[in-house]
């Protein structure tokens, strides 16, 4: 059982839609629910590559169990700041509280390249 407590950071899970401008087809974020979570940063790591250094910030964000939610497919907003979600838990398979870890995407795009949304 989570200490209710914990959960003190407010953030907003976004979906990436398509849309189209003309002849052109951008993608959106669309904001899909606001809650309460515990957000904490749990590692870092620096990968060489390409002739350039990329470092990137793990953080481990945990929130009360919410059944549309319960997927990768979805961006987390915190503080102005963007989290691509890399794995979803169930916690303890009790349906009670769901654990995010994700990677924060930066203004460009993801470090390495995978992600192109803002």
């Amino acid at each position: 059982m989570q200490n209710p407590g914990a959960l003190n950071k407010k953030i907003t899970f976004f979906k990436q839609v398509d849309e189209e401008d003309g002849e052109r087809t951008r993608k959106t974020l669309v904001p899909i629910r606001t809650t309460y979570a515990s957000v904490k940063a749990t590692g870092g790591s620096e990968v060489y590559e390409v002739e350039r250094l990329s470092n990137s910030v793990s953080y481990d964000i945990r929130t009360r169990f919410i059944p549309e939610i319960f997927s990768p497919d979805l961006i987390i907003g915190y503080r102005k700041e963007r989290y691509e979600i890399r794995s979803v838990v169930n916690v303890r398979e009790e349906d009670t509280e769901l654990a995010f870890t994700c990677v924060k995407i930066m203004k460009g795009g993801y470090e390495n390249g995978r992600s192109d949304f803002y």
